[in-house]
């Protein structure tokens, strides 16, 4: 069996997806502005912490439905691409014992 390489380079995490959901939802939310929060709120009136954090929770529903039809999009897309490596293998496995049996045939024949 052929050796198997593995990926050594960061590639597109889950974490990456949340940022990129949550920067057109509500940028507060993506994960390098937390840490600011305290910060940028810190002279908020109680009341509208109420509703930001009203908000946010809307948001983070948001978000979630949105990366649940982003990771059902890639299941399909992987799906299809499943098949198209299942097919392009079994070509390729088809035209081998083609030739294998050709091979056989020939060496058949010139006995």
């Amino acid at each position: 069996m052929a050796e198997q390489k593995q990926k050594t380079e960061d590639g597109f995490t889950l974490a990456d997806l949340y940022n990129v959901l949550m920067e057109t939802i509500e940028p507060d939310l993506a994960l390098y502005n937390i840490g600011a929060l305290d910060e940028i709120y810190k002279d908020e009136a109680p009341e509208d912490r109420k509703a930001r954090f009203e908000r946010y929770k809307d948001s983070f529903k948001k978000c979630m439905e949105k990366m649940d039809e982003a990771i059902g999009l890639w299941k399909r897309e992987l799906n299809v691409l499943k098949g198209d490596i299942l097919s392009a293998i079994e070509k390729k496995s088809l035209k081998k014992d083609k030739d294998d049996i050709s091979g056989l045939e020939q060496s058949i024949s010139k006995s």
